[in-house]
């Protein structure tokens, strides 16, 4: 009961770390760049329900369940891992290397830290304004994960 209680309370401060309105004096891409960033250290950690709960727009979470992104993300990982010779139990580390923004939509471009070294990804990641907090949302997130 008080495990439950205790993570319940972690969630709320998450979402509320995560999400929450932009703060005043700060540009869009600044706000954006440190939420985006705090995720990014939930995932680094395998802290899935709390990247989950607090990184991922309730929208998409309607229609992505917690089991199915979770097992997503862990073969995705797997993938990677064996697609650049890493060890199955490597750390990835993960960082945000730029971030744009028009009007409600952000995008967020990460790195992939190898040797000291930032590989940065192609393909940046869709972030979105609801309710005045920035959301992680995937392109085509009405399907599903």
């Amino acid at each position: 009961m008080w495990r439950a209680l205790v993570g319940l309370v972690i969630l709320a401060l998450v979402v509320a770390s995560c999400g929450g309105e932009p703060k005043t004096g700060v540009s869009p891409e600044e706000a954006l760049r440190e939420i985006a960033e705090t995720s990014q250290l939930f995932a680094n950690e395998g802290k899935w329900a709390t990247f989950y709960g607090g990184t991922l727009s309730p929208r998409y979470r309607e229609v992505c369940d917690y089991d199915t992104f979770v097992a997503n993300t862990l073969l995705n990982e797997v993938l990677l891992r064996k697609a650049i010779g890493l060890e199955a139990e490597a750390p990835l580390e993960w960082v945000v290397v730029d971030v744009a923004v028009d009007g409600r939509e952000g995008r967020v471009w990460r790195g992939l830290v190898l040797n000291g070294e930032v590989a940065k990804r192609d393909t940046p990641d869709r972030w979105v304004l609801l309710d005045k907090e920035w959301w992680l949302e995937p392109e085509g997130w009405e399907q599903g994960c």
